[in-house]
């Protein structure tokens, strides 16, 4: 029953997301995003709650330069996540000093076989975008996450466009390891609405419970 919050930006939401006991709290480390946290904010963001270890804190980079990325890991967090076109190498460099998950953004099989091999804890699926790496609040491709569940041995976490409108019956048609919600719980770009993230969790949750059920 994984649930990642991602697009943190201010202390307070940091805060009320950690309260509701999800699984990870995603920081975007990419400057183009609205929703970018520099390190030094996000410094200030981990100081002002007592660490949850249970909690993974992770950071999203989009071919970011080793350097920039072991800046984020010196503030304190645990997981990077790399969604853009970084190669199994620079990955492996990564794990010798954080968690590292691989974000797809699928458009056929193929894109989905090609990285079966990745150096990656998990695997997390997003829509296709041209113009946007993540948080565009488009569905990702059902089938092709289906896909990756049956080819990657290691936890598959699906995202794009999920919202508390369309996340039972997501979880329910794909049965992923846990989802990743961004832009679906937002009031704007880094503004979350603690209404929509608390409705979001309980049909999350409540599609989880059912799944498992209907395995015993």
């Amino acid at each position: 029953m994984f649930i990642k919050i991602c697009g943190i930006k201010t202390e307070n939401d940091y805060k009320l997301v950690t309260e509701r006991k999800v699984s990870a709290v995603g920081f975007i480390a990419y400057p183009a995003s609205p929703r970018y946290v520099e390190p030094e904010k996000l410094s200030l963001i981990l100081a002002s709650c007592e660490n949850n270890p249970s909690i993974k804190k992770v950071a999203v980079f989009v071919n970011s330069p080793f350097e920039e990325i072991m800046k984020y890991i010196s503030c304190g967090i645990d997981v990077v996540q790399l969604h853009g076109d970084e190669g199994p190498d620079f990955a492996l460099k990564i794990s010798e000093y954080a968690e590292v998950w691989k974000a797809i953004r699928p458009r056929s099989e193929e894109d989905v076989r090609k990285y079966t091999s990745f150096p990656a804890k998990k695997f997390l699926i997003d829509a296709f975008s041209e113009k946007q790496r993540g948080g565009t609040g488009k569905t990702a491709d059902r089938e092709l996450a289906r896909l990756a569940l049956s080819t990657y041995s290691r936890p598959v976490i699906l995202a794009g466009g999920l919202n508390p409108e369309n996340v039972y019956e997501a979880v329910k048609t794909v049965k992923p390891y846990g989802i990743d919600v961004s832009s679906g719980v937002e009031i704007s770009p880094g503004v979350k609405d603690f209404a929509a993230v608390d409705t979001l969790i309980v049909s999350a949750r409540k599609a989880f419970k059912e799944i498992e059920e209907n395995k015993n």
